[in-house]
């Protein structure tokens, strides 16, 4: 409750001070309430493992009882199971309810593409369907599990599509659009949880939606896992990254004040020293790109998720390169090296621009 007056005092603090701005009250007020209520991040994670499983679990049941032998009926019953978890995760904030609402919202997508398929409808015309389901959904809800699920499925249905075109290069565009979304996500976080709060939109489930959504592209993008990828395009995923790397460097230095152009510089060329290596891995670039990412809004979930993948995607570098042991274990070497210069360069400028 002193969390709740705190944030309504400082929103009329800052109405009283600039007469123009306009923020909603009793909007905010009524979102503080609601994730009030809300459970903590680990027990709505397995809310949807536990809706994950008893969905599957029911949906064997469903085949053995021969429902998919229908597919009129399949189709109904999707819609009907969609419509249903929409309407659980809205009325209801239990845990309970909650785990209900994911499984059930889960049945349905997985009745609704088996009954078009069944229909023998094409694969993108499915894709779509499910994408245009899976975005309604996220704008009728303000549920945390149903619209992280929305967005992973909206991501899933996405791929979907670009798989079923057989064009498998374009997955590069596809995770080089989810990184610069991510990026303004991130940047203009106060805007649009203003704008959440306004349309009861759960922005930071779909911020961690997004957060997945970019860390499995970038997994996908892996040489030979489930379809063959061209060469000749992937350092562009890693360009992208690298210059969204560079720009929020340059706006990380402007609030640590190094104005120094020759120090701002010297930043930047460490930065591309480091990242130059790496351009056929972007799974680095977009590792680190998250992670600067969350640092700058003091997101400890997505931080904490950059590093993991950071660690995962920097061994599957060392693991693929086709150098020896020593040459391998000299390369980290130099590598840790060029890190502890950056930290001491960045550490020693810090405090000689406070002083």
């Amino acid at each position: 409750m002193k969390y709740k007056n705190n944030i309504l005092e400082t929103a009329t603090y800052l109405q009283s001070l600039e007469p123009g701005l306009r923020l909603d009250l009793i909007v905010l007020d009524k979102s503080l309430e609601t994730n009030q209520g809300n459970q903590t991040l680990a027990i709505k994670i397995l809310s949807i493992f536990g809706g994950i499983l008893s969905s599957t679990a029911f949906f064997g049941f469903l085949l053995i009882a021969g429902l998919h032998k229908s597919n009129v009926a399949l189709l109904i019953f999707g819609i009907l199971a969609i419509a249903l978890g929409v309407i659980i995760g809205k009325l209801f904030r239990q845990i309970l309810w909650d785990t209900i609402s994911v499984s059930t919202f889960s049945i349905g997508f997985i009745m609704l593409a088996m009954a078009l398929s069944e229909f023998h409808v094409d694969t993108q015309y499915i894709s779509i369907s499910c994408a245009v389901f899976s975005l309604i959904c996220l704008c009728l809800t303000p549920n945390y599990i149903i619209s992280f699920v929305s967005t992973l499925i909206l991501n899933g249905s996405m791929l979907s599509f670009v798989l079923s075109t057989n064009q498998y290069d374009f997955i590069y565009i596809h995770v080089s659009l989810l990184a610069i979304i991510l990026m303004y996500t991130f940047l203009q976080e106060a805007r649009l949880l203003f704008i959440s709060f306004k349309i009861r939109l759960p922005y930071h489930a779909i911020r961690m939606g997004l957060v997945l959504s970019f860390l499995i592209g970038l997994g996908l993008l892996r040489h030979d896992i489930f379809f063959t990828l061209s060469t000749s395009l992937i350092w562009s995923v890693s360009i992208v990254c690298m210059v969204a790397i560079l720009y929020l460097s340059s706006k990380l230095l402007t609030t640590l004040q190094l104005s120094v152009v020759v120090t701002r510089l010297a930043i930047y060329g460490l930065i591309l020293l480091v990242l130059a290596p790496t351009v056929l891995f972007p799974g680095i670039a977009g590792s680190i790109l998250l992670i600067l990412l969350c640092f700058w809004v003091n997101y400890k979930t997505g931080f904490v998720m950059g590093i993991l993948a950071l660690l995962y995607f920097v061994g599957q570098f060392y693991y693929d390169l086709n150098y020896t042991l020593l040459t391998k274990s000299v390369l980290l070497f130099l590598s840790g090296i060029v890190f502890l210069l950056f930290f001491l360069f960045i550490s020693k400028r810090t405090n000689h621009e406070k002083i």
